[in-house]
C-alpha cells in the first residue's frame, strides 16, 4: 500500500513507536480512502491482504486465486518472457555493462578482502573448526556469472583473489 499511496499508510509523526501502536491498535488501513483512482479489485485485494485477524484473512492460495491478481498475472506470460530473454543473447551494449559491473564488484570485493584480512581468516578457520558447511566460491561465481549473463571462466579469473581469502 505504501508503493501505491507513495507514503506509509499510518501516521509517522510520532516516530518508530507511533506507527507500531497504529499498527497494532487502528484499524487496517483501506486504499479507497486515498482516492478513487485505483480500481475497485485492487483495493479489495489489499484489504484482504491487510486484514489483521489471520483467521479472517484468506490464505496464500486464496489470495492468489483474487480477481485482482488472476485478471493482472499469468505465470505462463511471466515464464514466457523470463525465457525469451534468457534464450537470446545479450547485447554487445548489455555484454559491455556487466563486464564493467563485474569489474566494478570484483575491486570492491577485493578491497574488502584486503581491508579485512585478519578477520576473514579467522573467520575462516572457525568455520572449518565447527565443520560450518558453506557455499563453494566456485558455486558463487556460477551464480553470479548466471546473473550478469556472463561466462563463468571470465568471471572466475576476475574472482581469483578469492582463493587467497577462503579455502
Amino acid at each position: 500500500m505504501a508503493c501505491a499511496i507513495g507514503k506509509l499508510p499510518v501516521p509517522t509523526k510520532d516516530g518508530y513507536w507511533g506507527v507500531v501502536h497504529a499498527v497494532q491498535e487502528q484499524p487496517s488501513p483501506r486504499l479507497q480512502d486515498y482516492g478513487d483512482h485505483f480500481s475497485p479489485e485492487f483495493c479489495d485485494f489489499l484489504d484482504q491482504c491487510l486484514h489483521k485477524n489471520p483467521l479472517l484473512r484468506p490464505s496464500a492460495a486464496g489470495l492468489l486465486a483474487h480477481p485482482f491478481i488472476t485478471k493482472n498475472y499469468s505465470p505462463r506470460e511471466h515464464a514466457n518472457g523470463r525465457l525469451s530473454r534468457d534464450c537470446q543473447p545479450p547485447s554487445a551494449e548489455a555484454l559491455e555493462h556487466s563486464r564493467q559491473e563485474m569489474r566494478t564488484i570484483a575491486e570492491k570485493a577485493q578491497s574488502w578482502c584486503r581491508d579485512h584480512a585478519d578477520a576473514f581468516r579467522r573467520l575462516s578457520y572457525i568455520s572449518k573448526s565447527n565443520e560450518v558447511q558453506d557455499t563453494s566460491n566456485g558455486s558463487k561465481i556460477m551464480v553470479l556469472a548466471k546473473q550478469l549473463r556472463l561466462p563463468v571462466d571470465e568471471v572466475a579469473r576476475h574472482f581469483a583473489f578469492l582463493d587467497e581469502y577462503c579455502e
